[in-house]
């Protein structure tokens, strides 16, 4: 017990206060004759020593008789007659039997005892100084404190310090080191853990110089508290050595006996390995401490017995021994509550507490409740409603609780609460409280379906526990890993997610040694459906078996979650596998147990196992079986989120839409797949509003299926296309549109905080770009490093991210955008307008004569929506792979400079335009189309037009827009400009060997160049590009427009995002690149930041930010000493304030290309177009392929005096030129040399590519096709 922090305290005033009392003459009448007296003080000394000898020999009992017997013959030597105010003596003997009852637990005796000990010294004293009163007040202010009465404790325990302190002069005495301690024990336990530490530092101090450094049991007594403190700060190394000295020390002094303070060490050591998760450690400690305090105390009830049944049931159910833990934690709860009487207490709430957490992990969650709800009240009144480490322990169980029920509001209120406060306690330093307060928030948020929420909550978890335990085995550890892991899976990061689960299984092997434990069942229950969902069924089989018989003999086939949980993964598997005859029995196990743990009542576990057990009917074909369990798993999720948002509502949607199809049923699966999409987009948002696009790509690639869904089942029932197209409008480029509107909020936003943050948010995105294109190194410790401020940039990132944006501004144009509909693009359209949105999507097609699974087929397919003045009409085009085929077949064509046989782009027309032409209404002069995947590689102006020997620019002028709603935004009056530009930015002519000694602004002043020393990189010369420059800086100044000319040296990346937000107009003559497998071969790249799934899961880090992965290159750009490689990334680009750009012109290489998305279709190609548009920019025009020099200065020049002579637009000004280059391929080097003045071109090494005419004598494509412009084209 702690109160043996002062038996020697108050035997050494019990032997030094007793006096004898002579009488006097003035004496008044004495009913006691000398003799008497005498005779009684002797009794009384002899009382005296019995009571140190017994309690010395841990004789508790005895003791207390013996003290019993003091106070008797002591009420009777100074009795009210002859001392009414009592007596020093009394006082002691009171003090010394109400501490022998606290110790045994007989607090309802001890209180009147001390109370009157107090009472009887500060009358004897007259409220002054003295030891006799610092001992009453410390030994009722204990009592209080060991009550729960922490409050009432304080002020006694307060002025007992500052008495002893005055009366010791500030001098070391044991009394002073006593009030140290108990003061500093109650601030422990109050939460006020730094002022704890100091008075238990002093204490244990004070004590050494007292023993002079030789073992004391108030040495040992003070190591105990110091390292009870540590514990609770989560510093298990700090208090090991102060316990395992304690034990030492107490084994010595008591002479290895039975002693209450041995049997206290032997728990407090036993309790710290089991923190450090030495299980086969403790249980020897533990069972050792139990068995002593039995014999001390007889097997009688006693608070430190009590206490011994609590841990070591604690530690069962730590190892799994479930069977084992329940009567020794009913049997702590029974006795407590005889000890106390039935009154609040804390013991009583920690058992309360630790029963109802076993019933919780035994799945009777019924049974946990009222005693989760009695502790938390208990502690609650005990604490007056103060934040102690005691009740944010209870709120966070009862929330748990309430988690396992699916009560998920009221959980959010209690586990919010619990980690707000353990926070406050814990100074936000790593402690076990706070890593265990964040987990179940985040996995509270996750089963809301609020993944970006749970995201940083679940890491900041694992992180803490790692530096806890200084990634050390730890029961702890498994469970962080396993939740980050299993969020991961949900937001589609399987390769993430992989790596975790398996370090959770290695180490719960690890810690349990071949022991059946829960913690090694939902490793393998984990893991094992990880490899399910990778369709990776042969490695999942053994885990999940293992996981299931694991279960069984844990809960002897008993109803528990976990055993649901693996009947479930082991039937979904076989389901898959189709052995369907295997499943079924698991499956309805599954859902039987799941209504009985739930007294059939609605849970998020029951409507899976219902949806689960639908879907193998499904399977089965057994159609009418099905759909009364998909109706009721709808409905039940329905009414547990109460249609908010969360993913097993769209789960829910899908699978019952899906037997609709089935069933031939199209009309009813109609609205189901509605709301689907409608709560997806929803889910998308609000994910993205927090995170990277990467990371939306992938959680989008993994919820591909309602979209292809919806459009397979309005094709087949010839829905109305406008109404289709609704929904496809919001689906289309969602991802675009939310952070487009980002960055025109970062534009918008004038909160200098907000400033600030975007500032270093640009810093920390430019070094995370550095970091990621530089070369690949195989040294280990630079590797090693490189990774590391990789994971610290993008950990920034995350969190000024989550920080700027509640300090961003609500756009009104923005919000309106967001709510418009394809008939507010249709009001706005010129009627000679028409915009085609291509979708490639997965065609699930329905055998209206083979219902079920057997009659379904899927084909990855293209479909367009043509939207016209009046009209929304769509058509079905080709496959995916003969799209693909075609479109990389025409493209290798067109870069040999060769003849190309005109059935390849005659095929290409007929995969994806024929159907499109038939529907542009006559008079159509502009055709905005919006591709998608591969048809974002090709030039739609070089497709046939439609009469022979033509082609498609001839018929329209064609522009590309990144989705529909741009191009309405586009078209509404536009909002003035807040910056306002003017000049014309010309870049060309890049001397990509230049010594850059100035670095790029906010790009990381502490960064260092990542190059090997010695490399070379390859940017070749464009030489020619000065002559390019020349045109555009003639035309611009004949259009009175101020010029800003970077080349040579001048042309860094610094100058560039410098200049380019004055600009109206700019001109890149420079490499442009995407990192595709060609370019990161060539620079070196580490293709492991580049991995990507077949499922579309973005594995590498370059690949979770699709706009580093493409950018414009400048000076410096070969040398290793140029910070940042001389690249400014797409990244780079959307940080700036492009708002008065009204043209961008991209003339060198593939500027056009870039990340296509892949499985996540409907976003378009993630390049230098997007990077500009995010910024602001109007229009930009790219190339998709080289192209030669001399043809791209001719454009060049038709181009702008278009544009600035004939001032038509650039739209039509591109398309103006491109047909003159391709009627007149004789003019290409007339066109060019005019462009470039005097200039002296460099013939190329290669001596280049001779290019004829076509047969037809046209221009071949790859001196015109390549560019395309992006934007309105006004």
């Amino acid at each position: 017990m702690p109160m043996n922090r002062l038996m020697s305290f108050v035997m050494c005033a019990l032997l030094c206060t007793l006096v004898v009392v002579p009488a006097t003459a003035d004496d008044p009448p004495k009913k006691l004759t000398p003799e008497e007296r005498k005779e009684l003080q002797v009794k009384v000394l002899s009382a005296r020593i019995a009571v140190l000898v017994e309690y010395q020999q841990g004789k508790l009992s005895e003791a207390t008789r013996a003290s019993e017997n003091a106070v008797e013959l002591e009420r009777r030597l100074y009795n009210k007659a002859e001392f009414p105010d009592g007596h020093v003596n009394l006082a002691v003997s009171l003090n010394t039997l109400g501490f022998l009852c606290h110790t045994q637990g007989r607090t309802a005796e001890a209180e009147p005892l001390l109370k009157d000990a107090l009472d009887m010294s500060r009358r004897l004293f007259k409220n002054k100084d003295h030891q006799s009163v610092t001992m009453s007040l410390n030994n009722l202010g204990w009592l209080y404190h060991t009550q729960g009465r922490l409050i009432d404790a304080e002020p006694l325990l307060k002025d007992a310090l500052e008495m002893s302190r005055r009366l010791s002069k500030e001098k070391d005495t044991p009394n002073v080191a006593a009030s140290l301690n108990n003061l500093g024990m109650l601030y422990r336990d109050q939460g006020r853990l730094m002022d704890a530490e100091s008075l238990l530092n002093d204490a244990l101090e004070m004590r050494k110089r007292l023993s002079l450094d030789k073992d004391h049991a108030d040495v040992a007594t003070s190591m105990n508290n110091l390292a009870a403190l540590y514990r609770t700060q989560d510093r298990l190394a700090d208090a090991e050595p102060l316990l395992k000295d304690a034990l030492r020390m107490r084994r010595g002094l008591f002479k290895d006996k039975d002693h209450p303070d041995v049997a206290t060490s032997l728990n407090n050591l036993g309790t710290l390995y089991q923190d450090q998760g030495r299980l086969a450690d403790v249980e020897p400690l533990l069972k050792d401490a139990l068995r002593m305090r039995r014999r001390l105390f007889k097997d009688k009830d006693h608070p430190d017995v009590a206490t011994s049944l609590n841990n070591l049931g604690t530690l069962y159910q730590d190892q799994g021994r479930l069977a084992d833990v329940e009567p020794l934690l009913k049997d702590a709860l029974r006795m407590r509550r005889r000890l106390f009487k039935d009154k609040d207490h804390p013991d009583v709430a920690t058992s309360l507490n630790n029963l109802g957490t076993l019933y919780r992990a035994q799945g009777r969650l019924a049974d946990a409740e009222p005693l989760l709800k009695d502790a938390l009240r208990m502690r609650r009144e005990l604490s007056k409603d103060k934040n102690y480490p005691d009740m944010v322990t209870s709120l966070s169980n009862l929330g748990m609780l309430y988690r396992d029920q699916g009560r998920l509001t009221d959980a959010e209120s209690l586990l919010d609460n619990a980690l707000e406060t353990t926070r406050r306690l814990f100074k936000n330093k790593d402690h076990r409280s706070l890593a265990t307060r964040l987990s179940n928030l985040g996995m509270l948020y996750r089963d809301q379906g609020r993944l970006a929420d749970a995201e940083p909550l679940l890491k900041e978890a694992l992180e803490t526990t790692r530096r806890l335990f200084k990634n050390k085995d730890h029961p702890d550890m498994v469970r962080e890993l396993n939740n980050l892991a299993a969020l991961c899976q949900d937001q589609g990061r399987l390769a993430d997610a992989e790596p975790l689960l398996k370090e959770a299984i290695d180490m719960s092997r690890r810690l349990f040694k071949d022991m059946d434990h829960q913690t090694v069942t939902t490793s393998l229950n984990n893991l094992g459906s990880l490899y399910y969902v990778q369709g990776r069924t042969v490695e999942a089989e053994p885990l999940l078996k293992d996981a299931l018989e694991m279960t069984r003999r844990l809960f002897k086939n008993r109803d528990h979650t976990d055993m649901a949980s693996s009947l479930n993964n082991l039937g979904m598997l076989y389901r898959d596998q189709g052995r369907l005859t295997d499943a079924e029995p698991l499956l309805k196990d599954a859902l039987g147990m799941r209504r009985r743990l739930f007294k059939d009542k609605d849970h998020p576990d029951v409507a899976r196992e219902l949806n689960n057990l639908g879907l193998l009917y499904n399977a089965q074909g057994q159609l009418t079986d099905a759909e009364p369990l998909l109706k009721d798993a709808l409905a039940m999720t329905r009414r547990l989120f109460k249609d908010k948002d969360h993913p097993s509502l769209v789960i829910n949607l899908n699978n019952l839409a899906g037997l609709h199809q089935l069933q031939g049923r199209l009309a009813d699966a109609e609205p189901l797949l509605k709301d689907a999409l409608k709560l997806n987009r929803h889910l998308t948002r609000n994910f993205a509003k927090q995170k990277p696009e990467g990371d939306t790509l992938t959680m989008l690639a993994s919820r591909q299926h309602t979209r292809d869904a919806f459009l397979s089942n309005e094709m087949a029932h010839e829905a109305n296309p406008a109404s289709v197209y609704d929904e496809e409008w919001f689906e289309k480029g969602a991802v675009s549109r939310i952070y487009e509107l980002r960055q025109q909020q970062t534009r918008a936003t004038t909160n200098p905080e907000a400033a600030k943050l975007l500032a270093d948010l640009i810093t920390a995105r430019r070094r995370r770009a550095e970091l990621l294109l530089a070369p690949f190194w195989t040294d280990p410790a630079t590797r090693e490093q490189r990774e590391a401020d990789i994971q610290k940039q993008e950990k920034l990132i995350e969190e000024l991210t989550r920080d700027l944006r509640p300090l961003l501004p609500v756009i009104a144009r923005a919000d309106e955008l967001a709510e418009a509909l394809p008939t507010a693009l249709q009001k706005v359209l010129s009627a000679d307008a028409v915009v085609v949105d291509f979708i490639r999507f997965v065609h699930v097609e329905w055998d209206k004569d083979i219902r079920g699974p057997k009659g379904q087929k899927e084909t990855p397919r293209y479909l367009a929506f043509i939207v016209t003045k009046d009209r929304v009409a769509w058509v079905k085009l080709g496959t995916a792979v003969d799209v693909k085929r075609t479109v990389d077949t025409w493209r290798k064509a067109i870069a040999t400079g060769k003849d190309i046989p005109a059935t390849l782009p005659a095929q290409l027309r007929e995969l994806v335009w024929e159907k499109v032409r038939k529907e542009l209404p006559t008079g159509t002069k502009t055709v905005y189309i919006c591709p998608d995947a591969d048809l974002c590689k090709i030039p739609f102006g070089a497709l046939p037009g439609d009469k022979p020997g033509t082609i498609l620019l001839e018929d329209f002028a064609v522009a590309t827009i990144p989705h529909a709603p741009f191009l309405l935004d586009k078209l509404l009056p536009q909002d003035p400009v807040k910056n306002s530009s003017t000049e014309a930015l010309v870049v060309g002519a890049v001397n990509y060997n230049a010594d850059v000694t100035t670095p790029a602004p906010k790009a990381g002043a502490n960064s260092t160049p990542l190059l090997k020393p010695g490399s070379k990189l390859g940017w070749s010369a464009l030489t020619n590009t000065e002559g390019e420059m020349n045109g555009v800086v003639k035309g611009a100044v004949s259009k009175q427009l101020p010029v800003k000319r970077l080349d040579g040296d001048k042309a860094t990346s610094a100058a560039v995002l410098s200049e380019l937000p004055k600009a109206k107009v700019a001109h890149f003559a420079t490499h442009g690149f995407f990192a595709d497998t060609s370019f990161r071969s060539v620079f070196q790249l580490d293709e492991d930041d580049y991995k990507r799934s077949s499922r579309g899961e973005r594995i590498g880090k370059a690949i979770n930010s699709p706009l580093v992965m493409t950018g414009l290159v400048f000076a410096g750009a070969n040398n290793p000493r140029t910070l940042g490689r001389g690249i400014v990334t797409g990244e780079a680009l959307i940080d700036l304030d492009l708002s008065g750009l009204e043209l961008a012109v991209l003339s060198a290489c593939e500027t056009g290309l870039g990340d296509l998305g892949d499985v996540a279709g409907g976003e378009g190609v993630f390049g230098l177009q997007r990077a500009f548009h995010y910024a602001g920019a109007q229009n930009v025009v790219v190339s998709l392929w080289p192209v030669p020099d001399e043809s791209t200065a001719a454009l060049m020049n038709l181009f702008y005096r278009n544009l600035w002579e004939k001032e038509l637009s650039p739209l039509e000004s591109l398309r103006q030129a491109q047909l003159e280059i391709y009627r007149n391929p004789g003019k290409i080097p007339e066109l060019a040399k005019r462009f470039r003045g005097n200039f002296e071109e460099v013939p190329l090494k290669s001596g280049g590519l001779e290019i004829k005419p076509q047969k037809d004598g046209k221009a071949h494509p790859v001196l015109w096709a390549a560019f395309v412009l992006s934007g309105l084209g006004r």
